[in-house]
């Protein structure tokens, strides 16, 4: 069972710890902080259920993801600015591009510089521009693993490539604000970013008269 399929399997236990923290919630998409958060803000939506990626997604679970996306934005941006949205999606498990993690987690980050720029000085790849997430049935479809690309100006993009490194991503915002050797979630957690997310959160709750954050 994959890490996340145990977080959801587990998710009355006694053991819960700060990643398990419920910032929205819907039927079947989950908001928590992730780990080794490189900025503050920095947050995940997880599918409940088991899929490897977002193209394996159902048209109607993409329309709640794409709901549940604006319903972040909406939160999060006023307090910690405008959020990059990407995705590394695997077509099969154990695959670099994975990261290690073969279920479907979308990252958004507020981010102060050009993710895609940024990215393209590090690999050089073919990025296609598209409309929405839904882009992405038709790489898995085809059994293409993928990078999808979100930037706050509105633009989104995709590529493919049969050699895309391990948490590529999170490698180039690990350089460019300064912590290159920081990149691997699995060796840096980031505790003190991730509380002070979550405190920001709930004290954005308070003054705005919230007990809990609404279901989209």
């Amino acid at each position: 069972m994959c890490r996340f399929c145990e977080k959801f399997k587990d998710k009355d236990s006694t053991s819960l710890n700060i990643f398990d923290y419920t910032i929205l919630e819907t039927s079947n998409f989950v908001v928590v902080p992730t780990v080794g958060a490189l900025v503050a803000g920095w947050v995940l939506i997880i599918a409940k259920q088991h899929y490897i990626c977002a193209g394996e997604l159902s048209p109607s679970l993409i329309k709640e993801l794409e709901e549940l996306k604006a319903k972040v934005k909406s939160i999060v941006e006023p307090i910690f600015g405008k959020l990059t949205i990407f995705e590394h999606g695997p077509a099969e498990p154990n695959l670099s591009v994975g990261c290690t993690v073969d279920h479907i987690h979308i990252h958004l980050a507020p981010l102060k510089f050009d993710l895609l720029t940024k990215t393209e000085s590090f690999i050089k790849l073919n990025w296609i521009k598209c409309d929405s997430l839904e882009y992405t049935n038709s790489f898995y479809d085809s059994g293409l693993s993928y990078l999808y690309l979100e930037l706050p100006n509105g633009l989104n993009y995709i590529a493919t490539d049969e050699k895309i490194p391990s948490q590529l991503f999170r490698q180039v915002i690990a350089k460019e604000i300064g912590k290159p050797n920081e990149y691997n979630w699995r060796q840096f957690d980031q505790l003190d970013i991730v509380t002070s997310t979550i405190q920001i959160l709930e004290d954005s709750k308070v003054s705005r008269n919230e007990l809990v954050f609404t279901e989209v």
